[in-house]
């Protein structure tokens, strides 16, 4: 018997560092990417989307996305709830079968969650280059779904536009708080910043302002996002763009509706 619990504490030793390293290990990190150099000319204004695909509905919807995703035409989207080779959604590598899809030649997926048999998380696709991407784990009690900034940045005619992306909290309020207040001092008063992303705003109290950036989605004049009722997506600016176009469109398949906009960039 006691060499069983010997053996079943060595067990519990090695296991739980070599867990928490792991966590560390795929929630932070920076990758280069190799890519060629965006060589078209600076658009006039670009569009930005952010849109919480829930799932796909376990993979059963890419055709729909993807028909929405080119009516839009977005240069770059967001997306929240997507999974990474996971038996519940046909073990479909979702970032890269979107990406594809929709001709959307750059993308990441930035996992959040491992689900036993495969990852659940955030992604980013793009029609320009990627030449960066990093994640951070964002404050959160410890036993509670985790969530993290992902940070892209994109190569638009040599200008490097930095998007950050991210899925925070929902019943957490008091975690929420702390994640806005980690991303807030990130990605304050910086320019060619972009921050999208499902942020669980549900009431006023829930919107919250980023020095030096512009919110699309407001409390006295909110885009429905969700349902009916919630307005919990939403896409911050940085002060050198200039908005010039948002809207909504009604998803054919998730509960959130897609919200995009035009943005100019500023010389």
């Amino acid at each position: 018997m006691k060499r069983k619990f010997f053996i079943f504490m060595m067990i519990l030793i090695i296991v739980i560092p070599c867990f928490f390293l792991w966590r560390q290990h795929c929630r932070n990190y920076t990758l280069q990417y190799t890519t060629p150099s965006s060589q078209a000319g600076m658009p006039d204004q670009l569009r930005v989307a952010t849109y919480n695909v829930k799932l796909l509905n376990h993979g059963e919807d890419l055709d729909k996305f993807a028909k929405e995703i080119k009516a839009l035409q977005p240069d770059i989207l967001c997306l929240q709830e997507v999974d990474q080779n996971a038996l519940r959604s046909g073990n479909m590598d979702m970032v890269k079968e979107m990406a594809e899809a929709c001709d959307m030649p750059y993308y990441h997926f930035f996992q959040t969650m491992w689900i036993i048999d495969g990852y659940y998380g955030i992604g980013i696709l793009s029609r320009y280059p990627i030449t960066e991407v990093s994640s951070t784990q964002l404050p959160n009690e410890l036993l509670k779904e985790p969530r993290v900034l992902g940070k892209a940045k994109v190569e638009i005619h040599h200008r490097i536009i930095q998007v950050y992306l991210s899925h925070l909290s929902f019943k957490e309020r008091e975690a929420r708080k702390k994640q806005i207040a980690f991303i807030s001092k990130e990605i304050q008063n910086t320019t060619d910043t972009l921050f999208l992303g499902d942020f669980n705003t549900f009431q006023e109290s829930d919107f919250f302002s980023i020095d030096g950036m512009q919110a699309v989605n407001h409390f006295k004049n909110p885009f429905i996002t969700f349902r009916d009722f919630g307005f919990p997506d939403n896409i911050y600016y940085s002060n050198n763009f200039t908005l010039t176009h948002a809207d909504t469109i009604p998803s054919s398949f998730s509960d959130h509706n897609i919200l995009y906009c035009d943005l100019k960039i500023k010389e």
